[in-house]
């Protein structure tokens, strides 16, 4: 769904929705039953009594839909919290992705593709209570929405990473949103320490790697490495000689493995703990 996995937080939601998909499997098509698309309607409606009806007569609560979607994905994304309550305790999936999009019910709560409401807070407490798996990309979500409360409501559930909330911190200062600064600074977040390089350092990093799917192109613009993949460039802060955070994504990290005078590979981490080694271009 997007070029540059590795560089983003997610995918706009609204904007994937409505680009066509490339394909269309049938099993994407089926049409479901008339019982189960009533299911799916009083979801979608939040109607918690009519949910629990149709979960009654004997409708599975993980029945899949369009791309694999289940009931629970679609109440999360429109913030309905009883709905949500009642999936889960009638043993909702919550780690259930659908085959479009890859994404959980938590990922649509934090960066719902319908109109962002209070209510979406409640839903990912409720997601994370239930043990969900994603917190630390939910929360780079809520930072990027500028969505204090459910900042807060991730911080609260616990697990995300020190070094997560100082770089969320900096991202939040950056871009002037001073009520996710006052929550971290309340849980403890610190701005994180740049290391100073010097210009012979910069330059080892200088530029084209490739994953073996596509290629980035590292350059210094104004004494800082950017990282360029067709889009809009991304600057690169030092934490270390070789390691560096990527500036407003939180939680998104590139190392560089070092021979001579000059950087091979860099491996980029996004906010999933998931990996991609870059290989230095030698032409």
């Amino acid at each position: 769904m997007m070029a540059v996995a590795a560089f983003v937080t997610m995918p706009s939601l609204a904007a994937a929705q409505a680009a066509a998909p490339p394909s269309t499997p049938a099993s994407a098509t089926l049409a479901p039953t008339p019982q189960a698309q009533a299911y799916l309607d009083a979801v979608r409606m939040g109607d918690v009594a009519a949910v629990e009806q149709a979960l009654a007569a004997g409708v599975a609560v993980d029945t899949p839909f369009r791309y694999n979607r289940t009931a629970l994905s679609f109440a999360a994304d429109r913030g309905h919290v009883g709905v949500v309550r009642l999936l889960l305790a009638k043993g909702a999936n919550p780690e259930a992705t659908d085959s479009f999009y890859n994404q959980t019910a938590l990922a649509w709560a934090s960066q719902p593709a319908q109109t962002r409401r209070p209510d979406h807070a409640e839903v990912v407490k409720l997601l994370l209570a239930k043990g969900a798996k994603g917190a630390a990309r939910a929360f780079g979500n809520a930072v990027g929405a500028d969505d204090a409360t459910m900042a807060q409501v991730i911080i609260d559930a616990g697990g995300l990473p020190p070094a997560l909330l100082n770089e969320s911190l900096a991202a939040a200062r950056k871009a002037n949103k001073a009520e996710i600064a006052a929550v971290l600074e309340k849980a403890g977040a610190t701005m994180p320490v740049v290391v100073a390089l010097t210009p012979a350092q910069l330059e080892r990093y200088v530029g084209t790697y490739n994953d073996g799917r596509q290629d980035v192109v590292l350059s210094i613009k104004d004494g800082a490495v950017v990282a360029t993949f067709g889009g809009p460039p991304l600057t690169l802060s030092p934490r270390s000689e070789t390691g560096f955070a990527v500036e407003s994504i939180p939680g998104l990290t590139a190392t560089f493995a070092i021979e001579g005078e000059r950087a091979t590979s860099v491996t980029i981490v996004n906010q999933a703990g998931e990996p991609s080694v870059y290989k230095r271009v030698v032409k």
